[in-house]
This record gives structure tokens, sequence and C-alpha cells, in this order.
């Protein structure tokens, strides 16, 4: 079986590797108000002096970032902005070094990098629209719709 695998190339050890992350992270029910856990894939580096040195030979899965595990995009935007340290360390699910970049110099040189790769914004407008619903959703409500509701 290792021989057939090693035939087909690296695309098996990928699919492997996205298969084996797959059972590990979906849990048999999303809990109402939980967000689905998704399996975040780090497929390419895109070209820029602040990760000179990082290459993505292979597909990766994120695991985690400063420590804290990340299973969404959304979750994965949310640590990104929020994060206040020096340094971003992202580790991945079946080990291999790794990435750590400068905080300020990622938030500096985020909007050059966007653009020398055509890339239209950090994050799609749908991940966008969901951190805002969950945002608009922790907010308290005013006080005459409060007060409506006790009547």
């Amino acid at each position: 079986m290792l021989e057939d695998k090693r035939a087909k190339g690296r695309f098996s050890a990928i699919f492997d590797l996205v298969h084996h992350q797959l059972a590990e992270s979906f849990a048999p029910a999303v809990v109402s108000g939980e967000e689905a856990t998704q399996v975040l894939v780090l497929s390419e580096i895109l070209a820029a002096p602040l990760n000179y040195g990082y290459e993505a030979n292979k597909w990766r899965v994120l695991d985690r970032l400063n420590g804290v595990r990340v299973g969404s995009l959304r979750a994965l935007y949310n640590a990104y902005t929020e994060h206040r340290g020096e340094f971003f360390e992202f580790t991945f699910s079946h080990g291999g070094d790794p990435i750590v970049l400068g905080v300020q110099e990622c938030r500096e040189s985020e909007p050059e990098i966007l653009r020398m790769h055509a890339v239209p914004a950090i994050v799609s407008p749908a991940v966008r629209q969901s951190v805002e619903a969950a945002e608009a959703a922790m907010e308290p409500t005013s006080e005459p719709a409060a007060a409506a509701c006790a009547r």
C-alpha cells in the first residue's frame, strides 16, 4: 500500500493529510451558536520580503495561531486582527517548522502584498460579513428594545 502511495506522488499524501485532518476536526454535531469546524490548508505562500525563506512545497493544515486553535476562516481572521503581541506563530497539524512573522511588519506590508498578487482583500466578503454579524449579535440591545421585551 505504501508503494502505491509513493507511485501516486505528492497528491496522494495531500489527500491522506486532508482526510486525516477532516476525521480529526469534525465533531458529531455542531451545537447551536457554535461555529462549524473548517480545515484550513496552506497551499501557497505569497512572495514578499517579510516571508523570505518560507516555502509551501507541500500542503499543510493550519492548527494554531499563537497557540490558539483556529478552526475556521473567521477564527483565523479574528486571531490575526485582534493579536497585539510581537509575532504571529502559525503551527501546523502534522508538525514541521512553524511560520513566525513579525506582527508590525505583516500589518505594514499587507496592502503591498495584496496589490502585488492581485488579491482584492485580506478576507472574503463572506467572512467579513460573518465577523460583522457575530459582532452585532454580541452588542448589547438598546434600552427601548429591552424595555419593550420586558412588558
